[in-house]
């Protein structure tokens, strides 16, 4: 569309994408680390500022929001911020989340959270609901015989698909012969789904539970699945992928 765009972040897959396609990468590690690498951090985005000259600037987590506050004095910019999931407003997390004039919202129940708990003004908060490309998650025939797939963030809030399978999984493993588990994700709770998969591993007698970790393109699990357990877009994927789908989570969805 014409449109120039680059990236400050910590890397990583994503980033490595991004890059790939042409966009402008800028890896700056300090970003993982704050509020204590804050130094660093302004000095790596001043510096893209001052050279890209942006018309917008999207703070894609919390983290790049309170590194994008920070610096507005000195380099006024408009900012929009992505609310993508029920932040938690105490202690010190409370502190980093200043909302900015203007907000994007994946659902009207983290519009509602974010004006309640941050302050943010409801009318500037704008719900873009999470869209799926149905030409690309579409059906194909099946491979497996009983896959089960979950895929989420695996931190502590939205980890619990994962753990409720791995423990389910050596009574499943009884009933289907042939019965397999994909988690899909990240996060700070991914060792424990690990143990618990050993742990699920080591009772049914074979590797049956497996930890696929972060991953860029979740199709080819998708269209391996039998079923799909989760919530949010990835549970929207497997729909449109055409496969049976269990809402389990802690959120991410409109309850039954």
């Amino acid at each position: 569309s014409g449109h120039k765009v680059a990236l400050l972040s910590g890397g990583g897959k994503t980033a490595d994408a991004l890059k790939a396609l042409g966009v402008k990468v800028t890896e700056c590690k300090s970003i993982s680390g704050l509020p204590l690498s804050l130094g660093a951090a302004r000095s790596s985005l001043l510096s893209l500022l001052r050279e890209y000259k942006p018309d917008l600037v999207h703070a894609h987590t919390r983290k790049s929001l309170f590194l994008c506050e920070s610096v507005r004095p000195a380099i006024p910019f408009p900012l929009v911020f992505t609310a993508h999931a029920k932040f938690q407003n105490g202690g010190i997390k409370g502190l980093f989340t200043k909302p900015p004039r203007h907000t994007l919202a994946v659902s009207e129940d983290i519009k509602r959270h974010f004006a309640a708990c941050f302050g943010a003004d409801a009318d500037n908060i704008t719900v873009i609901e999470n869209g799926i490309d149905t030409d690309r998650f579409s059906p194909k025939e099946k491979t497996a015989a009983h896959n089960i797939l979950t895929v989420s963030r695996l931190d502590r809030d939205c980890s619990l698909s994962a753990e409720l399978l791995c423990t389910l999984a050596p009574r499943l493993a009884r009933i289907y012969p042939d019965f397999r588990l994909t988690v899909v994700g990240g996060g700070n709770d991914l060792q424990k789904i690990k143990e618990l998969a050993s742990r699920a591993n080591a009772a049914i007698g074979r590797k049956a539970v497996v930890c696929a970790g972060r991953l860029c393109d979740v199709l080819p699990q998708i269209r391996e699945c039998d079923i799909f357990a989760g919530v949010s877009r990835a549970a929207l994927e497997a729909m449109s992928c055409n496969k049976p789908v269990i809402l389990c989570g802690n959120e991410g969805y409109f309850g039954i």
